[in-house]
């Protein structure tokens, strides 16, 4: 998933660059075995250029190591930055959730400024130049939750291995980037 930012000319990438930690646990010999998931989510804000060059290896199962190991390099040198490290929990079927959001309070409806009303039109000039700065009055106000999420529905096929089904959420101030 990729939130371009073009006042910054940032990407920031975010995937779960390692899905992992399957364990098994059943609570009596015969039961059927639940499995433990752990995944790990890093948002990673890089130069777009950057970003389009790392593509490719980070979609490639084979190249995604070296991938990862360029990414490293960027944050330790400062070209790119992470934004957020987030790991989350579940046993198999059910959903994992990690945080990492301030809560911020938006306005949504307002009233609108009151201006003079029934002015002749000979001193509607000197009276609006006289009106002192009016601004709008919030009246309404929702509660947003800025930052990253990660939540995925843990799920284990056959074979052991983990079902990526996940979503991953970043949302700054000014909106999701």
């Amino acid at each position: 998933m990729r939130f371009i930012n073009s006042k910054q000319h940032c990407t920031h990438l975010a995937g779960c660059l390692a899905l992992a930690a399957l364990t098994a646990a059943s609570a009596q010999p015969g039961d059927p075995v639940r499995w433990n998931v752990l995944a790990e989510c890093r948002m990673i804000v890089l130069p777009q250029k950057n970003a389009l060059r790392l593509l490719p290896l980070l979609n490639d199962s084979t190249k995604i190591e070296a991938g990862y190991l360029e990414i490293q390099d960027l944050i330790k040198s400062g070209d790119a930055e992470l934004a957020a490290e987030l790991v989350a929990k579940a046993v198999d079927g059910a959903k994992g959730v990690s945080k990492s959001v301030e809560e911020i309070r938006y306005p949504t409806e307002f009233d609108p400024p009151q201006l003079p009303v029934n002015v002749a039109k000979e001193k509607q000039l000197e009276t609006f130049k006289a009106w002192p700065v009016v601004g709008v009055t919030p009246t309404r106000f929702e509660t947003r939750e800025v930052g990253a999420t990660l939540e995925f529905t843990a799920s284990v096929l056959r074979d052991g291995l983990a079902n990526p089904d996940n979503s991953k959420r970043s949302t700054g101030r000014h909106g999701v980037h």
